[in-house]
């Protein structure tokens, strides 16, 4: 899989899970968080908090 190739698919992923999908969210979130962009990281952290998914947002968290 080439870098492009990865950045479609993960921004396929965050068309389908904006609106829902807490542990797709914390995945997207976790992802940031391991390519060292933490304000994206921030932003779907606070999206599973405004949705009370504390369990996905604490895994978020651990990584």
């Amino acid at each position: 899989m080439t870098a492009s190739s990865f950045a479609h698919d993960i921004d396929e992923l965050i068309k389908r899970v904006n609106d829902g999908g807490g542990w797709l969210q914390a995945l997207v979130a976790n992802h940031y968080h391991d390519n060292g962009d933490y304000q994206k990281e921030f932003y779907w952290t606070q999206k599973l908090a405004n949705q009370s998914m504390a369990c996905e947002q604490y895994q978020v968290l651990e990584n």
